[in-house]
C-alpha cells in the first residue's frame, strides 16, 4: 500500500501546480485588461 501514498502526493502536487497555474492566469489577464 505504499504505492498508493506515492500516487496521492502525486495527485497533489499536480493539483497544486495547477492551482498557481490559475492563479497566474487569471492575474494576467486582470493585468492585461487593467492596461487596455
Amino acid at each position: 500500500m505504499k504505492d498508493t501514498r506515492k500516487t496521492k502526493r502525486r495527485v497533489i502536487q499536480v493539483a497544486v501546480i495547477l492551482l498557481i497555474a490559475a492563479v497566474v492566469v487569471t492575474y494576467s489577464i486582470t493585468f492585461i485588461g487593467a492596461f487596455y
